[in-house]
């Protein structure tokens, strides 16, 4: 029975150091992300974070689970989801989170996968009304340009063009010779 109690104890602290040597590995003090976090480093926040995730165990609590999806929730807000790497990290990170949902539970999940969708529709929706404007105002150039250059009237007007407003006599027998001049 002696023999038994130091056999234990040991056990107890190797448990304990194979413990503090994952919490190390992984970083699960938080300490870097809090520091990418802090420093709205987007795309350092998620590679840490799916590092992290990696690494989390039912005995850490979920203290260090809520924190850990906070801080990818804020960086998924306000990531670039035209930035591939970007985009890349995040999946990244949703891999080894969906590995770990038992852990980190589906409402959590959720609202990080929302956070992620959300980022991206805004993202399409400002392109597409970036891309809208931008047509429009070429348009709008062009005729304008065109209207003002050559003092053409308006497509909207129902009259018939009066061509002695646009292309006088004395313009068309200038042409004529300057043409005959060439030959």
């Amino acid at each position: 029975v002696a023999a038994a109690v130091p056999a234990a104890a040991s056990d107890a602290g190797g448990v304990a150091l194979c413990s503090a040597f994952r919490r190390a590995m992984f970083r699960l003090d938080g300490e870097r992300l809090r520091s990418r976090s802090g420093r709205k480093d987007h795309l350092a926040t998620l590679e840490e974070a799916a590092h992290m995730v990696a690494g989390l165990m039912p005995c850490d609590g979920p203290a260090i689970v809520e924190e850990l999806c906070s801080a990818v929730e804020r960086a998924l807000n306000s990531f670039d989801p035209a930035c591939t790497r970007s985009v890349k990290a995040a999946e990244a990170f949703f891999d080894s989170a969906f590995r770990s949902i038992d852990l980190i539970g589906e409402p959590l999940f959720e609202r990080m996968e929302h956070a992620f969708r959300s980022a991206q529709n805004i993202h399409e929706l400002m392109t597409s009304s970036m891309r809208a404007h931008l047509t429009h105002s070429m348009l709008d150039f062009q005729e304008s340009f065109w209207m003002e250059s050559f003092d053409f009237p308006s497509l909207e007007e129902s009259s018939l063009v009066d061509t002695e407003r646009f292309w006088s006599d004395s313009a068309w027998e200038m042409g004529r010779l300057t043409s005959e001049a060439k030959e």
